[in-house]
């Protein structure tokens, strides 16, 4: 069993999100990564089923000097406007994710604190 954790680390800060030509902005503190996908908020709607290609910079592990980038391919399962503002609550699912790529990705959300 795996939970979402947040990152209190502010490795994942900021993050951008580039929908094609137009850009949007991930609020400060709501990226949660697991081996199975991403949750966040976003001022931008993405609708579900939309494939989206992300690239991660993944926090060094101890024996590297530098923070590790890996490419994930994922499907957008949930995106809901809050009442207030114009902020969307966005959940990503990974697809197609190597074991190798997964094995990074269980790593790193390990090294977040909730």
């Amino acid at each position: 069993m795996s939970s979402a954790t947040k990152d209190r680390t502010d490795v994942f800060n900021p993050v951008a999100l580039q929908l094609g030509a137009k850009k949007a902005r991930i609020h400060n503190g709501s990226f949660q990564l697991t081996p199975k996908g991403v949750t966040f908020k976003s001022t931008a709607a993405l609708p579900a089923w939309t494939e989206v290609d992300m690239e991660l910079r993944l926090p060094a592990e101890k024996s590297a000097a530098s923070a590790k980038k890996i490419g994930c391919r994922g499907v957008v399962v949930q995106c809901k406007k809050q009442n207030k503002g114009g902020v969307y609550d966005v959940a990503l699912l990974f697809c197609d994710v190597s074991p190798r790529t997964q094995q990074q990705l269980r790593a790193a959300s390990r090294q977040f604190t909730a």
